[in-house]
């Protein structure tokens, strides 16, 4: 029998901790996507107006351009109306709710531990900059295909965003 995707785990180390992350289930993947789709949209809000105008003649979108566009009262705007219930909403529907993700415990022996809500806030105490690249990780494991369907509705304007640059503070953002 083949292993489900949902079994399949994922390994990431992030800040000397090893994350095991499994798929989350699709009806999870899609409550998770509401919690994700109220807080990108301020973000889109300020990088949809940064990426116009900002295009080649090749069609390419040059990142430092954008980045040009972007004013701290931009994201000022962007984060303004995120709530701190928001942020744990997130961080909890991408890292505990669902139990996906497992870490090697060092302290007993290298046991597969489930992250729960006490070892989080043991692990990332002085190091919230490690749970938020944990909960990129899962992000990226859950949505990176989200787009991919789109090329056939919209055509060749997927193709038309391509990075043309990357300059080390928005390198520094993924």
């Amino acid at each position: 029998m083949e292993v489900k995707k949902q079994l399949t785990a994922s390994s990431y180390v992030i800040s000397g901790i090893t994350y095991k992350i499994t798929p989350f289930a699709a009806m999870n993947a899609v409550a998770v996507m509401g919690t994700l789709t109220a807080l990108l949209v301020p973000v889109l809000q300020i990088a949809v107006p940064a990426v116009k105008g900002v295009m080649d003649k090749k069609g390419t979108l040059d990142v430092d351009a954008v980045e040009k566009n972007i004013t701290l009262d931009n994201l000022g705007d962007a984060i303004r109306g995120l709530s701190g219930d928001q942020m744990v909403r997130l961080f909890n529907d991408l890292l505990l709710k669902y139990g996906n993700v497992i870490f090697l415990d060092k302290e007993k022996g290298n046991e597969l531990t489930q992250l729960d809500i006490d070892t989080f806030n043991e692990l990332f105490c002085q190091n919230l900059g490690a749970a938020v690249n944990l909960c990129i990780k899962v992000i990226s494991l859950n949505y990176s295909n989200f787009f991919d369907g789109f090329g056939i509705q919209f055509g060749d304007l997927m193709q038309a965003v391509k990075v043309k640059t990357r300059s080390p503070v928005m390198a520094s953002l993924t």
